[in-house]
């Protein structure tokens, strides 16, 4: 039996609010009780938004997952798109996440599903739904006696759906995921969604590290994606940096539980 609680990595939110990767989930959910904060900033996005004409386009995702009951959270986001010479605009969506196993539970594999549905506003409004299932296995192992490599596997499926009054465009697609974590919670994450011909101009794929600062409740993330952009992958890869900020205890912790940040 591996003794990985000391390298377990912390939850850190996708883009779109979800407990998860970069931009796709996992199975994993916010504890009773935790707030996770999250801010991102992208440059250079133009070519993930094909309505505009230059790449000096750049995106700060802001949201907010919550652990609202055992098993379940919610989660808001707020993405605000600066672009040279046009107005600015937003994209807002909420959902939540339920898991229907858990390891941590004694099963043999951790299954979750959930969705979200939000709006794009630039002059036009564009509905962005999306809806998934996704499960993820511990695979630690040790490479040497008292070395352990804490890691976890990601596989699921994920439905985007983009409507407006001239758009109505949808994909359905697999993804995979795979996270590695470090000594004092740091954790190498990379993910890969298959490409839809009728949406993405490239598959997904992102790869972030991430990093405690000091016994502080934030976490910093820098690393590069295609898909910072409700999941729809573009050309280019470009990179991104943030900062999660960890409030509240674990209902199950107690009072007498551990730092508060360091489920």
């Amino acid at each position: 039996m591996l003794a990985l609680g000391a390298i377990a990595g912390w939850a850190y939110p996708t883009m779109s609010g979800a407990t998860g990767l970069v931009t796709l989930p996992t199975a994993e959910v916010v504890p009773q009780g935790v707030v996770d904060i999250a801010v991102d900033y992208q440059d250079n996005v133009g070519e993930a938004i094909e309505m505009y004409d230059t790449e000096d386009v750049q995106i700060m995702p802001i949201r907010a997952t919550i652990g609202v009951a055992e098993s379940l959270e919610v989660w808001g986001g707020y993405t605000l798109v600066k672009v040279e010479d046009w107005d600015d605009a937003k994209l807002w969506n909420v959902g939540g996440k339920y898991q229907i196993m858990s390891e941590a539970a004694g099963d043999d594999v951790s299954v979750a599903v959930g969705g979200s549905f939000g709006k794009f506003d630039n002059d036009i409004e564009v509905d962005v739904t999306n809806a998934f299932l996704v499960a993820s296995k511990d695979i630690s192992t040790s490479v040497a006696p008292n070395q352990p490599i804490g890691a976890t596997a990601h596989l699921g499926v994920i439905w985007i759906d983009l409507e407006d009054t001239d758009i109505d465009e949808s994909l359905t697609e697999p993804f995979i995921g795979l996270e590695i974590f470090g000594e004092k919670g740091a954790s190498l994450v990379v993910e890969y969604r298959f490409k839809d011909d009728s949406l993405d101009d490239s598959a997904p794929f992102s790869a972030a590290l991430r990093y405690p600062i000091g016994e502080s409740p934030l976490m910093i993330q820098v690393g590069t994606t295609n898909a910072a952009f409700a999941g729809i992958g573009a050309d280019d890869n470009e990179f991104f940096v943030g900062l999660c900020y960890t409030l509240g205890e674990p209902a199950a912790m107690g009072s007498g539980g551990g730092h508060s940040w360091g489920y």
